[in-house]
């Protein structure tokens, strides 16, 4: 069946040869998305619930958008009507990731409903998706069940951010495909995918896939006519890979910086949060090693190195530590060194430096700078050295 839209828009169905060889053709439409669009806010997939905005900390903390196919055109195609029910429609396209570990903690959706019940959607990806039939590799299965449906009973266009960090995957970069399907609806309503494009993300691709309930592919669908493209709203968030509770994010923006430091530990209320310095001298006695957090980083190239803390807006919570290396070459570590010790090395020594965060709930999600400085006694005329910064977050008990 073909919804008759105006001319700009009409709907073509149009048989297209797959690489196989094979011709197909989908049953599909384009449908009126509604003009009432709503953030409905953060979806929390491991406890199927509605979080306002923001997300907690402690959650996803991606923060840089990789992919963004997210211009929606009014237009949405349904996944709940006879000829497509409990199908399976794949939009694919080239994914490039802008962070290293190329890890998605968070990504947003948007669709279309008139239901007034909860809205079921299963939202999976895939490497390797070349369209036409080639489906790819599945690497991530999405169950949502719990998504708001139209507050009128008109068709409405929602909006989330998925929260997946309890169950994180890794999109390699390269071909890749998302699949939107709608395993359980209310019969004779409107729900699926938002339409997007003109414009497109860089390297998606004008067509969707359909494939049926058993996985077999059943067509490929191209609207032609100017819009709407056959392109499936998601925007995907490229994680730096750290947990804020458990670690934390390792900054040296400049090769000025000698030593390193590292956390160990949780930041978490009413924990222990400790750091691990290594300050590239031999274990001297009078060796000096000072721990600073800050409020706020900052940039200042100073005969030491990068100094990357604000040494104003130092963390009244948690003062400066210094530790002063007490012995010879026997002692290679601060005395309070409770981790397992690093290995030998003659020409490094390394020190721990420890915090209890206080049980104070205001402190939830504020973030300190941390770095350490240190005096190297055998160059007098160079004593001062930066290590790189740590950047922490508070997090929840």
């Amino acid at each position: 069946m073909t919804l008759h839209l105006p001319s700009a828009s009409l709907v073509l169905l149009l048989a297209l040869a797959s690489p196989r060889g094979a011709q197909q053709v989908s049953e599909d439409r384009a449908l009126p998305a509604g003009t009432s669009v709503t953030h409905v806010g953060i979806y929390d997939y491991a406890t199927q619930s509605l979080q306002a905005p923001p997300a907690l900390i402690g959650g996803a903390d991606a923060s840089i958008s990789c992919w963004n196919n997210d211009q929606p055109n009014n237009y949405y195609t349904s996944l709940t009507h006879s000829s497509t029910q409990f199908k399976e429609a794949l939009d694919w396209g080239t994914y490039t990731s802008c962070t290293q570990l190329q890890r998605v903690k968070r990504f947003d959706i948007s669709y279309s409903t008139n239901d007034t019940a909860t809205i079921q959607l299963r939202v999976r990806f895939y490497t390797g998706s070349l369209g036409f039939g080639i489906k790819g590799t599945q690497v991530a299965d999405y169950l949502l069940t719990n998504l708001p449906g139209s507050t009128t009973g008109n068709q409405e266009v929602k909006q989330a951010t998925v929260d997946v960090s309890s169950n994180p995957f890794d999109l390699p970069n390269g071909a890749f495909g998302t699949s939107f399907q709608c395993p359980a609806f209310t019969a004779g309503k409107g729900t699926g995918p938002m339409l997007v494009g003109p414009p497109n993300a860089a390297g998606d691709v004008n067509g969707f896939d359909r494939y049926n309930p058993n996985g077999t592919y059943s067509g490929t669908q191209i609207y032609t006519g100017g819009t709407p493209f056959a392109s499936l709203y998601v925007r995907i968030y490229s994680d730096d890979g750290f947990n804020p509770c458990a670690g934390g994010l390792i900054k040296n923006t400049s090769a000025l910086n000698l030593g390193k430091l590292n956390p160990a530990g949780s930041t978490q209320i009413s924990w222990t949060t400790k750091f691990y310095g290594t300050h590239a001298q031999q274990p001297l006695k009078g060796a000096l090693a000072t721990l600073y957090l800050s409020a706020a980083p900052t940039s200042l190239l100073v005969p030491g190195g990068e100094q990357m803390v604000d040494l104003t807006q130092l963390v009244a919570s948690f003062p400066p530590q210094r530790f002063v290396q007490l012995a010879g070459a026997a002692d290679k570590y601060s005395p309070a060194f409770s981790g397992t010790p690093p290995p030998s090395d003659p020409k490094l020594s390394y020190v721990e430096f420890s915090y209890a965060v206080p049980n104070v709930p205001a402190l939830i999600g504020t973030q300190y700078w941390a770095q350490m400085l240190y005096a190297n006694p055998l160059n007098p005329g160079e004593p001062l050295r930066w290590t790189n910064q740590v950047q922490m977050t508070i997090c929840p008990l």
